[in-house]
């Protein structure tokens, strides 16, 4: 069926006269008759009982009008999305992600949005991944970056990409020799890592705990890039995303591969349950998907 003609048949069915649909549209009465003819002629029956006054739906036109009501309620949506993105000179947008998200994963996307959507103000908040997650639940942020699953009900989370940790240590240190490294070989080593409450931490931990084991902890650090730093000088080793070392993989820090692919993490994309992004928030969460669409594991 001809879209417009649908459009034309219920501004009649809603105004009940040709002659105010036609006010209505703009349009001349007449063109408004040969549309509604042209729409029976179509679907091979009568769409409206006309009288004196007023114009009434026919049997048909009732069916007919139920659908129409869809249809032009969800053009109407469309048309005021397309008009909210043009028009997207102002707001705020509030993510909530870790510290290791915001620092590796987030800045090409909030590149590519700020390069689009300049004057749309962005508030970055930092905290664990469970935090950010908490955030968002209460109506703190619009969107966090956050590891998957998530437990809390009142969100819903859409994966971006699988995270890999890796260990790394000083490029001497006498695992940058070996071929392959398992949790088991890593049990007389000193570590360095992030305090207990960050899920890096309790990830690590767990590998230990399923050899009935503990990590050797030398320094507890808060910071990524302080690990980085206190690894290079050979104070310990460390597990952290292979996306946090790109830069030094191979330079000042060995990287070594311990874990398979189904032992990663996931990264996803969360939001509240039931209620409608804001734009600008809407097209971030698009944009973050579509970063990642192609990109399996970083």
């Amino acid at each position: 069926m001809n879209l417009e003609r649908i459009q034309i048949f219920y501004a009649v069915a809603k105004e009940k006269s040709f002659s105010k649909a036609a006010k209505r549209l703009s349009k001349t009465q007449s063109a408004i008759s040969q549309s509604i003819r042209l729409l029976e002629q179509e679907i091979g029956d009568t769409l409206f009982i006309r009288n004196n006054r007023t114009v009434l739906l026919s049997e048909a036109g009732k069916i007919l009008f139920e659908h129409a009501v869809s249809i032009v309620d969800s053009i109407e949506i469309a048309q005021a999305r397309i008009d909210s993105l043009k028009k997207l000179e102002e707001g705020e947008l509030i993510i909530s992600s870790s510290m290791t998200s915001a620092c590796y994963m987030l800045p090409e996307v909030l590149k590519k949005f700020k390069a689009k959507y300049p004057g749309v103000k962005i508030i970055l908040k930092n905290g664990l991944s469970d935090h950010a997650a908490e955030m968002v639940a209460n109506k703190e942020s619009d969107v966090g970056i956050v590891m998957l699953p998530i437990s809390n009900l009142k969100l819903e989370s859409k994966p971006l990409v699988v995270r890999e940790d890796v260990i790394i240590t000083s490029i001497n240190h006498v695992l940058s020799k070996a071929e392959d490294v398992s949790v088991k070989s890593l049990l007389n080593y000193e570590f360095i890592l992030l305090d207990k409450e960050a899920h890096t931490r309790q990830y690590i931990n767990n590998h230990f705990e399923s050899l009935g084991a503990k990590p050797r902890v030398a320094m507890e650090v808060g910071n990524m890039e302080i690990i980085k730093q206190m690894v290079i000088l050979d104070f310990g080793i460390s597990v952290i995303p292979r996306i946090a070392v790109r830069q030094e993989e191979g330079k000042t820090l060995n990287v070594k591969r311990v874990f398979s692919k189904d032992e990663c993490r996931k990264i996803g994309v969360v939001y509240r349950k039931n209620e409608e992004l804001k734009i600008p928030a809407q097209i971030f969460v698009e944009m973050i998907i579509d970063h990642f669409k192609d990109i399996e594991i970083i």
